[in-house]
């Protein structure tokens, strides 16, 4: 969540596929579709202050 907040040059999609990837590796099954959800909602928050493709 810090890099999706504080980092606007990597875009938010990019930081939810990176969390969703090391929870699949380190986590249960329902871990990453949890995870996913989650900084999906909070990606929907963020996305007026760092529009996709900037």
């Amino acid at each position: 969540m810090y890099e999706m907040r504080f980092m606007q040059d990597i875009p938010l999609s990019v930081s939810i596929n990176e969390a969703v990837e090391i929870c699949k590796k380190y986590g249960g099954e329902e871990d990453a579709p949890y995870i996913n959800g989650v900084l999906g909602s909070v990606a929907k928050l963020l996305e007026p202050e760092n529009p996709e493709g900037e």
